[in-house]
């Protein structure tokens, strides 16, 4: 499942689109701004500068903040890299472990 508010659907939208051909799950969006386990969660969070993002991977779930939605979009291309390379396979791969080692990143651009 991939939580986000209301105003990251089309962030959450493409995350969905990238990680259902390889591994087969659904993924579900849910608009959500209550914390839920076992999920994926996008949010923008104003206190990150522009373009900054923080990745935490812990055992209950996988949380996503950008400064804003190009934060964001980074937030999520830095997950694909941290999953297996098979999810950038475009079709079903089957016997991969898709998992995730814990993991808390927090990033921002060098330069405006």
């Amino acid at each position: 499942m991939i939580m986000h508010d209301g105003n990251c659907e089309p962030i959450a939208r493409q995350l969905q689109k990238r990680l259902r051909p390889a591994t087969g799950m659904d993924f579900t969006l849910i608009e959500s701004q209550h914390l839920a386990t076992e999920c994926i969660s996008l949010d923008i969070d104003p206190s990150l500068p522009p373009s900054g993002y923080q990745i935490n991977v812990i055992s209950s779930g996988i949380s996503l903040r950008g400064g804003d939605h190009a934060g964001l979009f980074h937030a999520t291309q830095t997950l694909l890299q941290l999953l297996p390379t098979a999810i950038f396979r475009t079709q079903l791969v089957d016997g991969v472990a898709w998992e995730v080692a814990g993991v808390e990143i927090t990033d921002q651009p060098r330069f405006g």
